[in-house]
């Protein structure tokens, strides 16, 4: 999970004690254990982020209710990002994965890119109307070197 883009509530963090004993007890037994990581984009909500607009490709509100805890509000018109805060955001999944797999001890780790999450909101027409290098931005440059790619 990225900050700020929280879709859930009661979703922890990589390090706490809880989760560093199921990876030991994982490893314990000969397993391996991965990690996922994701930024809702426009299905997160400012009332479980601290009040952080959510952002997307492109200011396309959700229809519907939230289901953040019990807030059940709207959906917030989420706001584009700036190539800046696209990059910042490449920089988080980066240190997100570093840290559960350096310092957590993860074997591995999954970018969630799918289900209408902030990376498959870049994907799709419907959801970005960009003109610029958004979606070069967040995935890498078309020369190979993409996050998680090394």
């Amino acid at each position: 999970m990225i900050h700020a883009g929280n879709v859930i509530a009661e979703a922890g963090a990589i390090l706490t004690s809880s989760t560093q004993d199921i990876i030991d007890a994982e490893h314990a037994k000969g397993g391996k254990i991965f990690n996922q990581i994701w930024h809702a984009g426009r299905a997160s909500h400012p009332y479980i982020n601290n009040g952080a607009s959510n952002f997307v490709a492109s200011a396309i509100a959700i229809d519907g209710k939230a289901h953040a805890l019990l807030c059940k509000a709207g959906y917030t018109v989420p706001r584009a990002p700036t190539e800046a805060e696209i990059a910042e955001i490449v920089q988080q999944f980066v240190t997100a994965a570093k840290n559960a797999i350096s310092v957590a001890g993860f074997d591995g780790m999954e970018v969630r890119a799918t289900n209408r999450f902030l990376i498959d909101q870049f994907l799709r027409d419907g959801f970005n109307q960009r003109t610029n290098r958004g979606l070069q931005g967040l995935l890498g440059q078309p020369d190979g070197n993409s996050v998680g790619c090394s």
